[in-house]
């Protein structure tokens, strides 16, 4: 299995009757998690983002620093197609 890490950002938006989150990302790869992480606080110059695990070209997880989020099936794949991976 090829496993690659790449950074997320996601970008919430509200009104009086909606809510939704999207995503983007650069889709700079990387070999390790800690490499996607210091790629984050350069784009981002916080700790506001995520880095997803990327197997075999699908988005597997998605963590925040080293902690995995818990994702239902239907966000991974909302955030791969938002993401275009």
């Amino acid at each position: 299995m090829k496993t690659k890490w790449i950074v997320i950002l996601a970008f919430a938006f509200a009104n009086t009757s909606t809510f939704r989150i999207e995503y983007s990302s650069d889709l700079n790869e990387y070999e390790t998690a800690k490499e996607a992480i210091e790629h984050g606080f350069t784009l981002n110059r916080n700790d506001d983002f995520n880095i997803g695990k990327i197997v075999d070209g699908k988005l597997d997880s998605v963590y925040w620093m080293d902690k995995k989020l818990e994702e239902s099936e239907k966000t991974l794949t909302k955030i791969q197609e938002e993401v275009a991976l």
